[in-house]
């Protein structure tokens, strides 16, 4: 896809849906043969694999995958010039090479600085404080975001959660606060719903972040799910109140 020009894109694909065929043929073939085909196409344009998966119910989630989307929509996430070439929604690759470097350079200056003894460690702090300020003036997060809890795909080559977490992690998002953050190595894109461990792996901890997270007053009027019984609370007020405190 990243290798045909934005014209000939149109010309192949329209400016309406992206192959209204397949729901055509969704009419018309058996559930199960159309969600094969329908693995298989996901599976060309996005580059995911069903090593997780229920081999069983795979062809089943597949049937009600396709539907219409649009064909200038499929072209921004896989055309050349766009989120297949940038990697980013909210900056260009440029852009984004440049702060990593940036990151980089400061962190080394700092370590160095500090490591040799030649200031009192207040300044220390004093100084990341200032270094945060000047990396948040072009974040892309207001203070209107909510917390968030991250589940990151080690293996997804669709989006790099990695990225995002260094983003945060390097103060270029002063109004972020990550509540929960953890990388499952050998997941991809879609094992974070799909797999057959992501009860284990997500889908608990999920319900434990919600729960711990939930304001007081929303805890005295619902029950308590079950598994969060005896959650420990101290781990997530600390971890909230130094995201508060930076």
């Amino acid at each position: 896809m990243r290798i045909i020009s934005p014209g000939m894109f149109r010309i192949m694909f329209g400016v309406h849906a992206f192959i209204p065929f397949m729901m055509l043929m969704h009419r018309w073939l058996p559930g199960f043969i159309y969600g094969a085909l329908g693995y298989r196409v996901f599976s060309f344009l996005f580059n995911w694999s069903d090593g997780r998966w229920d081999r069983g119910l795979r062809n089943r989630m597949f049937q009600f995958a396709p539907v219409y989307v649009s064909a200038e929509s499929m072209r921004w996430w896989l055309g050349r010039e766009c989120f297949a070439s940038q990697k980013c929604i909210l900056a260009t690759r440029e852009e984004g090479r440049r702060e990593e470097e940036e990151d980089e350079e400061d962190e080394a200056g700092l370590l160095e600085y500090f490591d040799h003894g030649k200031a009192h460690p207040s300044e220390e702090h004093e100084a990341r404080s200032e270094s945060q300020q000047w990396k948040g003036r072009k974040a892309w997060y207001d203070e209107h975001v909510p917390p968030l809890a991250l589940w990151v795909a080690g293996s997804d080559e669709l989006v790099d959660g990695r990225r995002l977490l260094r983003r945060f992690e390097r103060g270029r998002e002063p109004h972020v606060k990550v509540v929960h953050a953890k990388i499952i190595e050998e997941y991809e894109h879609l094992d974070v719903i799909w797999a057959m461990d992501m009860i284990e792996k997500v889908g608990r901890e999920v319900r434990q972040v919600l729960w711990k997270t939930a304001p007081p007053e929303a805890k005295e009027l619902c029950r308590v799910p079950e598994g969060c019984e005896s959650i420990d609370y101290s781990c997530i007020e600390s971890g909230l109140a130094s995201l508060e405190a930076s």
